[in-house]
């Protein structure tokens, strides 16, 4: 007997082409993950990023690094750097989706 507990394997037990209930079958079930970041996306798509938001938060980043602690400064400095990047790369986003949807109209009308 204890040599049949030894071999045993539960994939012996469950017949072959029969679908097991795990993790895999549950995410394959749900819909299709995003490339990219989905709430990023969803923004640029639809309503456009709050950039105003974006704009006051850095403002308050750039107050805080001129009068903060050193590591408040540091922190802060950081947190700019990547604010900038951030903003760039939405303005970017709505530069490009603006020019696309602008060049679909163009070759609709010719």
């Amino acid at each position: 007997m204890t040599d049949d507990l030894k071999s045993f394997k539960i994939s012996d037990a469950t017949p072959k082409g029969q679908s097991r209930q795990g993790k895999k079958v549950a995410e394959e079930s749900g819909p299709p993950p995003s490339v990219g970041f989905p709430s990023i996306e969803a923004q640029v798509e639809h309503d456009g990023p709050a950039m105003a938001g974006l704009d006051e938060r850095y403002d308050r980043l750039e107050a805080l690094s001129k009068s903060g602690s050193n590591k408040e400064k540091a922190g802060a400095k950081k947190a700019m750097l990547a604010y900038e990047r951030t903003h760039a790369l939405l303005t970017h986003l709505l530069n490009t989706k603006q020019e696309l949807s602008g060049d679909g109209d163009e070759q609709s009308e010719g």
